[in-house]
């Protein structure tokens, strides 16, 4: 009963994050996914993803316009008209380069009010958007490439470390923390919430980051623990010998 409890687990799981309809938490949960086969893949996971395959093939030959009905539900957010991948992050992308482009490297500094914050209203459109100041763009916006570059560079290393070592100790429970702050991080690469001072998505992932870092300085492999145990169990029955 464990693993049909596990199953129908994970069918949940995948339900709940397909009716968020968000493309960004779709593509950090294949990230991660990818890196827990990358680590621990086996022959069993390797069959489940070939079933899988199968059939999803068979599926979308049997109903072709299948993939299209899908993407156009969950990838693109029920918009009409011309389906754009990026289609609600160019605007505010776009809004962030033009005030990046005055002074790139190093910001236009912290409490600038500018004339489309002046000019605010009431009204509002589901076709536009906006960038709310909370994000990683801003703070390139404020501080520039100068102020911004330690920050950035910190999380990459920390990401691209975590990595080898999830990599060299081949832990799943240490691959399954990092799994989860990449895909996070890669959240809050098209969310914006990277630094978004109260926010409770971005405290729990800078909180994660923390954790992250001091596992790697004192991590223990479970397997390690064990095989410590057993050599301290026979050097105590030599001695005894």
């Amino acid at each position: 009963f464990g693993r049909l409890f596990h199953f129908l687990g994970i069918l949940v799981l995948v339900y709940m994050l397909l009716q968020t309809g968000s493309r960004a938490a779709l593509l950090g949960t294949l990230a991660a996914l990818s890196i827990l086969c990358l680590v621990h893949v086996d022959r069993r996971i390797a069959a489940v993803f070939l079933v899988a395959a199968v059939f999803v093939s068979a599926r979308l030959l049997a109903e072709p316009g299948l993939l299209a009905r899908v993407s156009k539900q969950y990838l693109y957010k029920h918009e009409q008209g011309q389906a754009d991948i990026l289609q609600s992050r160019l605007q505010p992308w776009k809004a962030a380069e033009k005030n990046f482009r005055k002074n790139p490297w190093l910001g236009l500094g912290f409490g600038i009010t500018s004339k489309a914050e002046s000019g605010w209203s009431l009204e509002m459109r589901s076709t536009g958007a906006m960038e709310t100041g909370n994000g990683y763009l801003s703070s390139l916006v404020q501080v520039g490439i100068i102020g911004s570059a330690p920050l950035f560079l910190a999380l990459a290393l920390l990401l691209i470390g975590a990595g080898r070592f999830a990599w060299k100790v081949s832990d799943p429970w240490f691959t399954s923390i990092y799994g989860s702050t990449l895909a996070l991080a890669i959240n809050a690469a098209f969310e914006g919430w990277l630094i978004a001072p109260g926010n409770f998505v971005a405290t729990y992932f800078w909180m994660q980051c923390f954790f992250l870092n001091a596992l790697i300085c004192r991590f223990r492999p479970a397997t390690a623990h064990s095989v410590s145990f057993q050599i301290s169990q026979t050097e105590g029955l030599w001695a005894r010998g």
